[in-house]
């Protein structure tokens, strides 16, 4: 199974990274192209996947392609590559990872009405293997079509099958709790920083904890709510922290910090 990549920021380059590391990918099942020469060339040296002179020839030797550009660029470059997607005998499994850009535009996009074409949306912690992806697929994307695509999704990280309307919802959920986890974590830091403890130190034991929470949290059957008066003794110093965050709408406000990014980005979308 060959997977293409035309276009290697980000997040393509976190989900390379991801599948390698992890193992379940030989670097050599996947090829790239990316119009700055430097980035491919680093992203090659870095990975052992193979670079390529020409998008093109990736797109006629990839088994599942992957659009890795920014949304107005896809929406240029798409339609160039109909005339190669056209004449080839096994033309690929098509995935676009472009935010914002919805299947039915895609379809549009491509001379072929044939082609199965997956929408995916992964977020930047595949490159560490703990990504999380949400896909969905156009009528000729039939199971085993989105199952390739999941399972590579799968190699750096967790994905998921989800409704297309509820694809704003997730691109904040996963694209942007990732840099309130970063704040919260550096918050955290902080705190210790200021009774005297070393900031990397603090980092180090904040991301620690909020990492083994987390995983708590997926392996287990409990509620967040049960897991917190696990961690709240009565009387203790906890659970001052838990009210006095309560009494600063902690709650609420991370509520609202996430509505205004999907509010933002369907804003975006109508524009």
């Amino acid at each position: 199974m060959k997977y293409g990549f035309i276009g290697a920021g980000n997040i393509a380059t976190a989900l390379i990274h991801g599948a390698v590391k992890s193992g379940k990918v030989d670097p050599t099942d996947i090829i790239i192209y990316n119009k700055n020469t430097t980035v491919q060339e680093k992203i090659v040296e870095l990975t052992g996947v193979i670079g390529f002179s020409r998008g093109e020839d990736v797109a006629t030797s990839a088994d599942v392609l992957f659009f890795a550009v920014k949304p107005n660029v896809l929406v240029d470059l798409l339609p160039a590559y109909n005339e190669v997607l056209t004449e080839s005998s096994k033309p690929p499994v098509i995935v676009s990872v472009a935010a914002g850009v919805e299947l039915s535009l895609l379809t549009k996009l491509l001379e072929d009405k044939t082609l199965p074409i997956v929408r995916a949306m992964p977020n930047l912690n595949s490159y560490v293997g703990e990504g999380i992806s949400a896909y969905c697929g156009n009528e000729n994307a039939l199971g085993w079509h989105k199952d390739i695509v999941a399972n590579f999704l799968k190699s750096s990280g967790k994905a998921l099958e989800l409704e297309e309307k509820h694809f704003g919802t997730f691109a904040a959920l996963a694209g942007s709790s990732p840099a309130f986890g970063y704040l919260f974590i550096d918050s955290i830091a902080k705190a210790a920083h200021k009774h005297g403890m070393k900031k990397q130190d603090a980092l180090k034991i904040a991301a620690q904890a909020i990492l083994g929470s987390a995983k708590m949290l997926l392996e287990s059957d409990e509620h967040p709510a049960a897991l917190i008066d696990k961690v709240c003794s009565p009387g203790g110093m906890t659970i001052e922290g838990i009210v006095s965050l309560q009494d600063r709408a902690f709650e609420s406000t991370v509520v609202r910090s996430l509505e205004a990014v999907i509010n933002k980005n369907n804003h975006l979308l109508t524009k």
